[in-house]
């Protein structure tokens, strides 16, 4: 994985990838050995440096300014998404598999909330009182 928390631009140099700073600072990234990049700063691309990692199979993950999520780019032949939306789709139309879906994450998010409560618990002691329950 890779973060990139600074200014700039990702190009495409012949068979590997570069970061230009905006101070003109060039650092070549370890392309063969990335399976993901993470941006949070104002980065520029083009289509060259997007279809150089699509064939890489390095997916690319996009933050705003505030650090909130904005997209990802996926290669498409490693991250068919066809597939899994067929699979979905079967599951949605079997009434039984929806059920055990659905108690699935209605069980999983009540473990990630007592997990929760059980860390706020070591500071407030009243949430003691309330796992409990």
């Amino acid at each position: 994985m890779l973060y990139i928390n600074s200014s700039g631009r990702l190009e495409r140099k012949q068979n590997t990838v570069a970061f230009i700073q905006k101070d003109g600072k060039r650092r070549y990234l370890p392309i063969e050995n990335l399976k993901e990049i993470y941006i949070f700063g104002e980065v520029d691309f083009n289509k060259k440096f997007l279809e150089y990692i699509s064939q890489k199979g390095i997916c690319l993950h996009i933050f705003n300014f505030y650090g909130y999520y904005v997209g990802s780019f996926y290669p498409r032949e490693k991250y068919n998404s066809g597939y899994v939306f067929v699979k979905q789709v079967e599951k949605y139309l079997n009434p039984a598999e929806r059920l055990i879906l659905a108690k699935k994450f209605v069980k999983g998010a009540a473990s990630n909330s007592i997990e929760n409560l059980k860390y706020y618990s070591r500071f407030i002691s009243e949430i003691g009182a309330v796992i409990n329950l």
